[in-house]
């Protein structure tokens, strides 16, 4: 849908699993292969590298069947990298990616929502560049596993000197 006016547009997907051939088979299908570059298993240090190339990072989470709480790491490595994300709007996620100030949402599910933000962002590059920069400013700030340690610090400092009357 994005190809038109994007002809160079390519997809890198990073990591390997069960569903490579699956994903292999769906672009081959509609003859977009040539669109994917698949990066294969990394190891967590080289995953920044391949992070800083994306113009976008894409969380496409769906809406699940089931009210859940989870921490979408990938959400906070594409930040800390200073990468735009365009994520659904599921769960804690809007906790983290405000809307058109560090990063995109759009409805879960929705592909055309997902179509129309990425449109957006890569017409636009001074946005992507400014939701980039805020949401790194924001991981580095309040996510990192450094702040949390003294999170938990404060949270318990003092607890093993409690004693029971």
């Amino acid at each position: 849908a994005l190809e038109p006016e994007h002809p160079s547009l390519k997809l890198l997907i990073v990591g390997d699993g069960p569903l490579r051939s699956v994903i292999t088979t769906a672009f081959q299908e509609r003859n977009q292969l040539q669109r994917v570059i698949f990066a294969g298993s990394q190891t967590h240090e080289e995953i920044p590298k391949f992070i800083r190339q994306f113009d976008l990072a894409l969380a496409p989470y769906s809406t699940p069947e089931h009210a859940f709480y989870f921490s979408p790491l990938k959400l906070f490595e594409y930040m800390a990298c200073a990468v735009p994300v365009v994520a659904g709007n599921i769960g804690q996620i809007n906790e983290l990616v405000k809307h058109g100030e560090t990063g995109w949402l759009y409805p879960p599910g929705e592909l055309s929502g997902l179509t129309d933000a990425c449109r957006t962002l890569l017409e636009v590059p001074a946005l992507r560049a400014r939701l980039g920069n805020a949401g790194a400013e924001v991981v580095h700030a309040s996510y990192t596993w450094d702040r949390n340690v003294r999170v938990l610090e404060q949270t318990f400092a003092g607890f093993g000197t409690q004693r029971e009357a």
